[in-house]
């Protein structure tokens, strides 16, 4: 039915997106990446749904946000490292991420600038995380034609930064589809198939966690704030 893996995403990219526009009517935004380097390994598509009523918040509160460039991945590892703590000292936080004191102090000016971080003295903490990160869920998805034992270990390495995972695949025999949602519960993965043209059902959902804190969650965060899109 499929004569590429590029075929099954681009339909599923869409069918996606029309979940977006569904959620468009409870305030909610979506963006889908394909093809999204974390920083290990590679994910076939990222969906990340957001708060329009938090995002807005945040820019009328801090519009000076809306001036700067995405995070990089020094500033947004230095708040996945700050939102475990409460005050840091400088020279902690500059150990931390192997920096010398000028850059450390630029980098917290930044975030600070873009009303992430407060300081006192020499100590930084980071502002509340409601007030801040607009992002509700981060779902992964891996696609493949066939080989569902690779999707699965593929998708399981998503789960440090994304509150679900899932692999997407063409429908499968009845005795494989059995197969594949007794090891989606013991690693906690869901499962959606295609079962003819345009009807994606989900045969397994994973349990939902909170968006883990990762460097990859701020820097989604950030570029949707300053551009309310991912590009």
């Amino acid at each position: 039915m499929w004569a590429s893996e590029a075929q099954l995403a681009d339909n599923f990219e869409g069918y996606l997106r029309r979940r977006g526009e569904k959620l468009q009517r409870r305030g909610k935004g979506a963006v889908v990446l394909r093809e999204y380097e974390p920083g290990y390994g590679r994910v076939d598509m990222v969906w990340v749904v957001y708060d329009m009523d938090r995002l807005l918040e945040r820019r009328k509160r801090n519009p000076s946000s809306l001036e700067l460039r995405q995070l990089d991945k020094y500033s947004a590892s230095a708040m996945s490292y700050l939102t475990h703590s409460r005050w840091v000292s400088l020279n902690r936080l500059g150990v931390a991420m192997n920096l010398g004191p000028t850059q450390t102090r630029r980098l917290v000016s930044n975030l600070e600038h873009s009303g992430l971080v407060e300081t006192h003295a020499e100590l930084v903490k980071t502002c509340t995380k409601r007030r801040n990160f607009v992002i509700d869920y981060i779902e992964t998805f891996e696609l493949k034609l066939e080989n569902w034992q690779r999707a699965l270990e593929q998708a399981g390495r998503h789960l440090w930064f994304a509150s679900r995972s899932y692999v997407v695949l063409p429908d499968l025999s009845e005795r494989v589809t059995r197969r594949l949602v007794r090891n989606c519960i013991q690693w906690n993965i869901g499962a959606i198939l295609l079962q003819a043209t345009d009807n994606w059902k989900t045969i397994r959902s994973p349990l939902g966690t909170r968006v883990p804190t990762s460097h990859v969650g701020w820097l989604l965060n950030e570029w949707i704030v300053s551009k309310g899109e991912y590009a």
